[in-house]
């Protein structure tokens, strides 16, 4: 077998599968209420009294560790960049 297989393989089982998943699930979910937060009308894009996306991040914290801080920085930053365009 050719040598960039065998290293596309061991690289393929070394990643934790599940914890990616989860990233990519909490990122989405903050993205998301972030979103609904914006969408209530008189809200300021920069600031609002709702912030479920608080609540979604605090959850993730305490149900997976913390090292579910990747998945909220990255949900921010979907955010930010949503919103700003």
């Amino acid at each position: 077998m050719n040598q960039k297989k065998i290293w596309f393989f061991l690289l393929a089982e070394s990643i934790d599968w599940p914890y990616l998943a989860k990233i990519g699930v909490v990122a989405i979910a903050y993205l998301l209420a972030g979103k609904l937060a914006i969408s209530i009308p008189g809200v300021n894009n920069l600031a609002s009294s709702v912030w479920p996306s608080a609540g979604i991040a605090q959850a993730a914290l305490l149900i997976f560790g913390k090292r579910m801080w990747v998945a909220i920085i990255s949900g921010a930053f979907l955010l930010h960049i949503v919103v700003q365009h």
